[in-house]
């Protein structure tokens, strides 16, 4: 490296580090951030593949004199963010010896949302990209400059990506092949092919951290790692049945394209805009690239298109809160592909300065150059205001407003979103210790983690060896209905149907008790006690009529919109409509158009015979999902009750156009003729 790229470098590390480091995070948002902050405090094990070298720097980086805990590890992210960018900047002036272009490249990605996003709170894939890249970096200096240093050094370098993240061996895979020509036969001797088999085994080295915390018995410890077998299956992801998500096996491949790779591509636009123009620019002729724009090109397919195919996820519910959750996990992924993108990019402005450079007038390369950097400002800006509105303290908020609802001792059982911030107050902060027994329900189907459970909590009654899902649970919630109360935050599809109806279940501000039946409260003391606890929530003015750019805050506000429903439904069915109003217009203030909130104040209304507030609750759904069938279908009833044809009619008509079954072409077929008679 020359001294001017020293510099170079240096001042583009040095500048998205201060933007990344002014805008961190201030918490962490839902998702798995507040596992990775317990385990770092812990030395304990995340989920699997456990993440082992991202787990032993945050450990290490936690005790830096530098802020507390979170804002710690929001810096970790920051600085691999940050490393990351310059590495791509590296990576393309390698290629096209062009300062602009490798500018450009290293700033698409630093400034693009997503990954600016992920690199202000505690995550993987700052570091997973970084690696992964430099991986790149070492191989084109390997094939160049044929120092087979530089080989066992990438080998090395790539054995460290799979241990933060284990889809990074797609690159090695491609690299793997793509070498076959650089090697002379006379490479594949036994010296040579140990050393390379050494450096990888060597990158692979922090995995044996993962059975040195298991024995650590830390609050969060997944697997509970005790042998050999124990450590390959949570390697192997076995937990999740496959190395992929695995939530829909049984879709075909096209069915899955057909959903993923629109998803992928909006992501994409949504990310880059424009600048994605120059991507299809890399493969422009030029005897310096050689092959490597088509090496990047395919680890662009195998990080983009083929990634969300093997992962096979579903993305769409007819359950918004679920649907939601789907993008958000599908969107983290979507970032490994964006390294590939920018590198393209920026090969391609290189190929636009190598074809500008043919006119002798130097208007057309100021006038692009200005346009390039315009752009570069545009998507600087726009993102910046984006992430502003991700630096929020919902999410923690939402685990005080939790625990807030808790007055005694309490088994507090979680969603798998909800646990993350509930074990950061519990391990972390001491929130209510003694008080509060946390068990994650998703997690009881494991056997390792219902020892856990009896080892951990040995006041608690478990009459299972694990949890298998849709059963009853009667003995184990009756045996401890008589030392606690038992808790839901918030109650999920599993464990809801492990409840039978010996229990009730009472929602209280945005958590749900189980009750013996014969131990419902009255009407006015749950109608006082969820009134208080509304007047205590804290961050009323951050979830309430206000709008954010992410999905992570979307989910935590969508869950308290089903929270403040669960409320409304309950206080209406205690007869007290104004409370259960009240509660419904405060969830759709959480979550416009959130449909259950929506359709029951809509039900309210036309009971009370005010048919204009009815149709306007179904209004509001369709602002949000213009061909929701049942609304419509309501829309044209109501407006033929208010003696309105026209607008009954223009309902009905987009009723069967959007209906979806031979049942509901049938029904608004009926409606069209019923108004017209």
């Amino acid at each position: 490296m020359t001294k001017k790229l020293y510099i170079a470098s240096a001042a583009i590390f040095i500048s998205i580090l201060v933007l990344y480091i002014l805008t961190l995070h201030p918490f962490f948002p839902l998702g798995d951030s507040g596992e990775f902050v317990v385990v770092a405090k812990t030395t304990g094990v995340a989920h699997p593949p456990g993440f082992p070298l991202y787990t032993l720097l945050s450990f290490f980086f936690s005790h830096i004199p530098f802020g507390n805990l979170v804002t710690r590890l929001n810096l970790l992210s920051a600085i691999f963010g940050s490393l990351a960018a310059t590495t791509t900047f590296l990576l393309v002036y390698r290629l096209t010896k062009n300062y602009i272009a490798s500018i450009v490249s290293g700033l698409i990605l630093a400034f693009s949302h997503l990954f600016w996003l992920f690199a202000i709170i505690p995550e993987v894939y700052t570091l997973s990209i970084f690696l992964n890249i430099l991986t790149i970096l070492l191989f084109i200096k390997w094939v160049n400059d044929k120092n087979v240093k530089f080989l066992y050094l990438l080998v090395f370098v790539g054995g460290l990506s799979i241990t933060v993240h284990y889809v990074n061996i797609f690159t090695l895979i491609l690299i793997a092949v793509f070498s076959l020509k650089q090697l002379n036969r006379n490479f594949y001797k036994l010296k040579n092919i140990f050393l390379l088999t050494f450096s990888f085994l060597l990158g692979l080295a922090p995995l044996l951290s993962i059975p040195i915390a298991a024995s650590n018995r830390a609050f969060i410890n997944w697997g509970n790692i005790q042998n050999l077998s124990g450590f390959i299956k949570f390697i192997m992801r076995s937990d999740y049945h496959v190395l992929g998500l695995g939530e829909a096996s049984n879709r075909s491949l096209i069915q899955n394209a057909l959903e993923q790779w629109p998803f992928w591509l909006h992501a994409i636009y949504k990310s880059f805009g424009v600048l994605i123009l120059l991507t299809p620019l890399a493969f422009i002729k030029n005897k310096k690239q050689k092959i490597f724009p088509l090496f990047i090109f395919l680890n662009l397919i195998a990080f983009g298109p083929l990634l969300v195919l093997f992962l096979n996820y579903p993305l769409e519910s007819p359950y918004p809160d679920i649907a939601l959750n789907h993008k958000r996990l599908m969107q983290q992924f979507h970032i490994l592909s964006f390294p590939y993108i920018a590198i393209l990019a920026g090969i391609g402005v290189n190929s636009v300065s190598n074809t500008l450079r043919k006119y002798k007038e130097p208007f057309m390369r100021w006038a692009s150059l200005s346009a390039l950097f315009g752009i570069l400002l545009f998507m600087l800006f726009t993102n910046y205001h984006k992430i502003a509105s991700v630096r929020n303290l919902i999410y923690k908020t939402y685990g005080e407003n939790i625990l807030k609802t808790i007055d005694k001792p309490t088994i507090l059982i979680t969603g798998t979103e909800e646990s993350n911030i509930l074990y950061y107050f519990y391990a972390v902060e001491g929130s209510k210790k003694n008080d509060i027994r946390l068990i994650t329900f998703s997690l009881m189907q494991h056997r390792w983690y219902v020892d856990q459970l009896k080892e951990r909590y040995t006041d608690i009654s478990f009459p299972f060896e694990r949890v298998i899902i849709g059963e009853k649970l009667e003995t184990f919630y009756e045996e401890n209905l008589e030392n606690f109360s038992i808790v839901f935050a918030p109650l999920d599809s599993q464990a809801a149907q492990s409840i039978s109806n010996k229990f009730s279940l009472i929602p209280y501000g945005v958590t749900i008790a189980l009750i013996k039946s014969e131990n419902e409260p009255n009407k006015e003391e749950y109608i006082e006690r969820n009134k208080k606890i509304f007047s205590e929530f804290r961050g009323k003015d951050q979830i309430l009529d206000k709008t954010y750019a992410d999905e992570a805050t979307n989910e935590t506000l969508m869950a308290y919109a089903r929270a403040f429903t669960n409320v409304g439904l309950r206080s209406n069915k205690f007869g007290d409509t104004q409370t259960a109003l009240f509660f419904l217009d405060k969830a759709t203030e959480a979550q416009p158009g959130y449909y259950t909130a929506h359709e029951v104040a809509a039900s309210i209304y036309i009971n009370d015979n005010d048919l204009i507030n009815a149709a306007r609750e179904y209004k509001n759904i369709l602002e949000v999902n213009p061909t929701h069938s049942k609304s419509l279908r309501n829309l044209a009833l109501i407006y033929e009750q208010l003696n309105n044809k026209p607008l009954a009619r223009d309902y009905a008509k987009k009723y069967l156009e959007t209906a979806k079954t031979l049942a509901e072409k049938k029904e608004a077929q009926e409606i069209l003729l019923q108004i017209s008679n």
